[in-house]
């Protein structure tokens, strides 16, 4: 485990430090501080009660000023369990450092996450907590160490929120001639991370149950979310079943399943055992760019596959021309997906015995069935609007945006209608629309009463939570192109 600590030169707290340190010959305490690298934001502390349960507060700015951070806590079991691989393949996309080559080994050394919390009275007040996932389509070359979601992290921990970044399992390979068939890798991969999701969230939960850890959460007010692969885990987390899980991960009859190759999606590979109850505490979910899987015998009745899932509020933002997880429904292009057929000239992405038991594991069905819809947020809205009315929801759209926030510089599209220029500021506004929306849902909002609910290249200004008098967005507004 390791922990970093900085202190701000900027910092009226730091200049004092560092004088009488000096006047007072205890420079070794300076030394000690910086050997035991525990990482502090100082400024003049908030009140002690200042959290985001009370709705008189406004989130768009912070309650806290002081946030230190955590880095690198394995939510691994101890001793840990053998059947909890990773798995890397050459076939994987390369980036700058970063060289996936073929190889199983243990997953243990994938587990472990970041905390973001401010600095406060914990006995007298415990926060919520956020727990996220970061993006990278579950491949190698990818962690949680991405610029934009420090912002975020950092922006909700300031804002009143225990903020958990979580690394997880990956490792996959994906067709790169036809995007819409589905390698038996890349599912091996999703199921692992959500495995992962389910396993972190229980660790957190038994963590603050022992009172280890310098912060305190109250476990009845857990949030999760992610972006992209991150989104794909977090929804999976909240909103399925157990059965609905297996039922997104078909095998056809003479091949083991998913749970049998890989252990059920509740694995026994976690600090947090198999025992400990997630699903009820799981109050909300921020679904960054994401989708999730429905069976295909569902297409035009999507909300009869949520029959008996745990339906949860959620706050999503999506590009309108991301060509991973489709905006628009009935979208052929990206949202069916088939099964990739046999290769046996080659590599074969059909099935795979990698870090698995004898018997290959094999995806369903015919490969040319379709067999899967890949839906987006939008599904997830009219989902909840069919089924479960009164949950609240917001859908931020931006019409130029494609897969994740665009890059700094000339023409910068994924803006939201805030008309910022680069990620660090959108950043900030997602992390800050994501606090006051789960502010509101702790305080017993409902679909009506934040509304409007969704966003089409359109500021949202709501500061707690209520909707303002005139609110300046409607639901109606769609793109010029959609």
């Amino acid at each position: 485990m390791k922990t970093h600590f900085t202190l701000s030169v900027f910092s009226l707290p730091f200049f004092l430090f560092v004088n009488t340190c000096i006047r007072g010959r205890i420079c070794c305490l300076l030394f000690a501080v910086f050997i035991f690298n525990i990482k502090v934001f100082a400024q003049p502390p908030a009140a002690s009660d200042s959290t985001p349960k009370k709705c008189t507060w406004d989130l768009t700015v912070p309650l806290f000023n002081n946030i230190a951070i955590k880095s690198n806590v394995s939510y691994a079991k101890s001793p840990f369990n053998a059947n909890c691989k990773d798995v890397s393949y050459d076939d994987d996309e390369t980036k700058p450092g970063c060289n996936p080559t073929d190889d199983c080994v243990s997953g243990e050394a994938a587990l472990f996450y970041d905390v973001y919390y401010p600095l406060h009275d914990y006995n007298a007040v415990k926060l919520p907590a956020v727990i996220l996932g970061h993006p990278g389509g579950f491949e190698e070359c990818s962690d949680l160490q991405q610029n934009w979601l420090v912002t975020v992290c950092t922006t909700l921990a300031k804002r009143g929120y225990v903020v958990f970044n979580i690394e997880y399992r990956r490792g996959r390979v994906k067709d790169a001639v036809n995007p819409n068939y589905r390698s038996v890798q890349n599912l091996a991969a999703a199921y692992r991370g959500c495995q992962d999701e389910r396993g972190v969230i229980r660790s957190i939960i038994k963590r603050e149950r022992l009172q280890t850890e310098p912060y305190r959460i109250d476990t009845n007010k857990i949030f999760i979310g992610g972006a992209s692969a991150g989104a794909v885990m977090s929804f999976n987390a909240a909103w399925y079943t157990n059965q609905m899980v297996y039922d997104a991960f078909p095998t056809p009859a003479g091949f083991p399943t998913v749970d049998q190759v890989l252990d059920p999606i509740d694995a026994d590979f976690y600090f947090g055992e198999t025992d400990i109850e997630f699903k009820q505490k799981i109050k909300g979910v921020a679904f960054l760019w994401g989708g999730f899987p429905i069976p295909y015998s569902y297409k035009g009745n999507e909300q009869g596959f949520f029959t008996n899932a745990t339906l949860k509020p959620f706050i999503a933002f999506h590009g309108l021309d991301d060509p991973v997880f489709p905006y628009r429904l009935n979208d052929p292009r990206h949202e069916e997906t088939f099964s990739i057929p046999p290769n046996p000239g080659g590599f074969n992405y059909n099935r795979e015995t990698r870090c698995l038991i004898s018997s290959p594991y094999k995806i369903d069905i015919d490969a040319n069935t379709k067999d899967m819809l890949n839906a987006g947020p939008l599904n997830a809205y009219n989902i909840l609007t069919a089924v479960a009315p009164t949950i609240p929801k917001e859908l931020y759209l931006d019409c130029n945006m494609m897969h994740g926030l665009d890059m700094n510089g000339p023409g910068f599209d994924s803006e939201f209608g805030t008309g910022y220029t680069n990620t660090t500021q959108v950043s900030a506004y997602i992390a800050q629309r994501i606090a006051t929306f789960f502010q509101a849902v702790m305080n017993g909002a409902t679909a009506g009463s934040i509304n409007p609910s969704k966003f089409t290249e359109c500021e949202n200004k709501r500061k707690k939570c209520d909707p303002p008098p005139l609110p300046l967005c409607d639901n109606n507004t769609i793109c010029p192109n959609e």
